[in-house]
Formats: C-alpha cells, sequence, structure tokens
C-alpha cells in the first residue's frame, strides 16, 4: 500500500493533512475526488475517492490565531516593496493596488482578530506570488553580461568609424554599418573623403 497526503488550507492557510492508504498498483493521473461537508452541529467532514479507494475524515478547524502585530505587516510591505523589481510596470502597478487595499483593510480592522488575520494572509500571500514570480533569469545573467560587454566594445570602437553629418534617421544604418566593417577604418585627412567601407562621409 502507498500513502496519499491530501492537504487542506482555509484562506491559504494550512489546516489539515489527511492520509489515504492505496494499492501500490494504483497508476498515476488516477482522479481523485472530494466533498466538504458541514453538519447540522457544525462538523465539518471530507469524503472522496482515489481512483476506487474511498476515505472520509473530520476536519478540525484551527485554534484561533493572535493578533497580527503592525511591526509585521510592516515588515511584509518591506518585503513587498523589494520583491516588485522583478515585475513589469503593469505587474508592478496591478500588485501595488492590492497589497494597498490590503493594508488599508489590516490598518482598519482595529482589534477585530479575524478581519486583521485575513487580511494579513492576503498581504502575505501576495509576497509569496512574488517570490514564485523570480524564477531563473533569461538569458541567464552570464550571457546578458557577455551581451553588454560586447555591445560596449563594438561602442568604443564606433569613433573610428562615425560619419559625420548624421540625421536620427540614419543613425541606426550607420551603426549597421560600423558593427559590419568593424575591421576596416577610414583613411580620411584634413578634408573629408568618401569612407571606403559606407558611401557616407567620414572627416
Amino acid at each position: 500500500m502507498e500513502n496519499v497526503e491530501l492537504r487542506l488550507f482555509q484562506e491559504g492557510r494550512p489546516i489539515q493533512m489527511v492520509n489515504v492508504r492505496v494499492p501500490r498498483a494504483t497508476p498515476k493521473a488516477t482522479p481523485i475526488r472530494m466533498r466538504v461537508v458541514m453538519h447540522e452541529n457544525y462538523a465539518i467532514t471530507v469524503e472522496g475517492t482515489i481512483g476506487d479507494t474511498p476515505y472520509q475524515a473530520s476536519v478540525q478547524l484551527p485554534s484561533d490565531r493572535d493578533m497580527p502585530t503592525p511591526e509585521a505587516a510592516t515588515d511584509l510591505t518591506r518585503r513587498f516593496q523589494e520583491g516588485l523589481a522583478a515585475l513589469s510596470a503593469g505587474q508592478r502597478a496591478t500588485a501595488s493596488a492590492q497589497l494597498k487595499v490590503a493594508r488599508h483593510a489590516f490598518d482598519e480592522a482595529r482589534g477585530d482578530v479575524d478581519q486583521a488575520t485575513h487580511e494579513f494572509d492576503q498581504m502575505r500571500r501576495l509576497v509569496d506570488a512574488l517570490g514564485k514570480g523570480q524564477g531563473e533569469l533569461r538569458p541567464p545573467k552570464a550571457e546578458f553580461d557577455k551581451l553588454v560587454e560586447d555591445c560596449r566594445e563594438r561602442h568604443a570602437q564606433r569613433p573610428a568609424l562615425i560619419c559625420t553629418g548624421l540625421s536620427a534617421r540614419n543613425v541606426w544604418p550607420t551603426i549597421m554599418i560600423v558593427t559590419s566593417f568593424v575591421d576596416r577604418t577610414c583613411d580620411g585627412g584634413p578634408d573629408p573623403a568618401p569612407c571606403p567601407a559606407c558611401p557616407l562621409w567620414c572627416g
């Protein structure tokens, strides 16, 4: 037999873990069905099946939590601000608005433990979501740093090849020419002369 753990949560907070014993031959992707039942006496049970294996368990609600402190909420806000850098401008605006609403509701709870705890958990979920979004950099940092260094080297070589009389419209084509003829130089003198590497004039 194998043990399957079914974890129950309330508002993102772990409540209970239900252990179900299933045959070792139970294949992967076997459907798991669960139904939550609240009885007349307010007792809560979960029941369902994993494949052909039934299960049932009583849910023990967690004990009341202490009132979250303003210092803990401030720490969450600080961690949130630190994690915003990994988001795009639009994502930062959305996440910031969500945190602002949750923090305002937390501050307005004024001794209501349930409400304050709910808003505090919402703030914590927002912070956790920022952490989950910070995956591996693409491209990897080492590759990105190399690209930046290559760009700097090419930029450093531009003064020997830069052409005069450029307008905003022909800057990009000129850069393309410069990168294409990076090993060639213009044989310019006191007077401007046609550049052998491009149709523009070099001084």
